[in-house]
């Protein structure tokens, strides 16, 4: 499970439809794993739970759901912040390279 979270925003009425867009996306590039957005004692968490076998693992897919949830993170703080804007440098995907997200 990985999780973020953010503050109490009326702009977060409009989340819930861009997570079943974002899980709709997951479940199509083939990753598995589902995306929440829940209110939790007034604050939002945005979570990530993917069901790991250890007899077939693949860090290569935990990786990739990794970044596809840190590009989601992103797009909702956007949502949220309008003038906070955050960008990923490049070509706007997230990757993760030595431990570190790029």
């Amino acid at each position: 499970m990985i999780q973020t979270w953010y503050e109490q925003s009326k702009k977060v009425a409009n989340i819930s439809a861009r997570v079943v867009q974002f899980n709709a996306a997951l479940q199509k590039i083939g990753l598995g794993g589902k995306l929440t957005f829940r209110n939790m004692n007034g604050k939002y968490a945005f979570t990530f739970t993917k069901s790991m076998d250890p007899l077939s693992f693949s860090k290569v897919e935990l990786r990739h759901g990794i970044e596809y949830f840190m590009e989601m993170s992103i797009k909702i703080h956007n949502i949220i912040h309008t003038m906070d804007v955050r960008k990923v440098p490049g070509a706007g995907k997230v990757r993760l390279m030595g431990g570190v997200a790029v």
